[in-house]
């Protein structure tokens, strides 16, 4: 009997909805390379410049991903000292978060013999699915958290909770 009531959340089917159209709208129209951009490309570049190219300055892998991107992009997010050494301006907590999506992703490149970049059409969908996957979390446990606060407005709850989400 629980089941078949979960089933009928307007929360669930909203999710579903939220992931399919997420996903055909990223690998239909070829967006893949607009997955890490501005703030992501931030707290990404930890992955590859400490996990593939093993170095702190991050000098390797923006030259990766500027030849993903065709040189058309801007790396705002590297900042150079007084004394010339670059750092990355992003905390590296999103990037511990996809390290799973991550090295999923360096384990597919090396079983289908694509370069192993941190570059590529590959990670950049493996990352697309690490913030599909946190997103669902995060709205899943936000109805759960709304549940047990209001136990008698589950209805209401099931409403609201995907309302909210499409209003921010």
């Amino acid at each position: 009997m629980m089941k078949m009531k979960f089933l009928t959340s307007p929360t669930l089917w909203f999710l579903l909805l939220i992931s399919i159209l997420g996903l055909t709208h990223v690998v239909k129209n070829d967006n893949l390379k607009q997955v890490i951009r501005s703030d992501s490309q931030g707290y990404y570049a930890y992955l590859p410049s400490l996990i593939i190219y093993k170095e702190g300055n991050f000098n390797k892998s923006s030259k990766a991903e500027r030849n993903y991107h065709d040189n058309d992009i801007s790396q705002l997010y590297l900042l150079k000292n007084a004394s010339g050494k670059t750092y990355n301006k992003y905390y590296p907590g999103i990037a511990i978060l996809q390290l799973p999506y991550f090295l999923i992703a360096c384990l597919i490149s090396w079983v289908v013999d694509s370069p192993i970049n941190g570059y590529s059409n590959i990670f950049s969908f493996s990352y697309y699915l690490g913030h599909l996957f946190y997103g669902i979390t995060g709205i899943f446990l936000f109805f759960k958290c709304f549940k047990s606060l209001y136990p008698n407005q589950e209805k209401t709850i099931s409403l609201l909770v995907p309302l909210m989400c499409v209003a921010t």
